[in-house]
């Protein structure tokens, strides 16, 4: 079956490989010390809070009793065009994607690379939604990063 696709010109590889990301688990890569908003706040405190006290982050878990209920990223703050008064639950339109700690960086990759976005909160379970983490592109580049430097070690 193989000669036969390769002579119709598709490339077929030589070697099969398992993918490397999809072998590791992301609550191994998650940073657990998040910032999050809470769905109640009002949108005039969140951009205070941000203008005094500045972070590095993006992107902000929205919770509403311990569960994500979305998501706000700082573009998303600063682009604002809403009454200050408003909550935060007033500001956030989709309902946030999120991961199980059981996810692997795979698919952590592949919903970032869907949807285009940076990081992604990581829900103890689907059940819950209770907050535990969130993984970054940085994150998932790290576990990558480890296999290029594993890989090395072995030539």
């Amino acid at each position: 079956m193989t000669e036969k696709i390769t002579r119709r010109g598709v490339k077929v590889p030589n070697e099969y490989t398992a993918d490397f990301l999809d072998q590791k688990i992301i609550k191994f890569y998650a940073s657990r010390n998040v910032i999050s908003i809470s769905a109640s706040e009002k949108l005039s405190n969140v951009l205070n809070w941000l203008l005094t006290n500045g972070t590095r982050h993006h992107t902000f878990p929205v919770l509403e009793n311990y569960k994500v209920v979305g998501v706000i990223t700082k573009k998303d703050l600063e682009d604002i065009d809403k009454d200050e008064n408003s909550t935060i639950k007033d500001i956030i339109s989709n309902p946030s994607v999120v991961l199980a700690e059981g996810n692997s960086n795979r698919e952590a990759a592949d919903l970032m690379a869907e949807y285009g976005i940076y990081s992604i909160p990581i829900v103890e379970n689907f059940n819950s939604i209770k907050l535990t983490g969130i993984i970054s592109r940085h994150d998932v580049l790290r576990a990558r990063k480890e296999k290029i430097a594993e890989s090395k070690e072995f030539e």
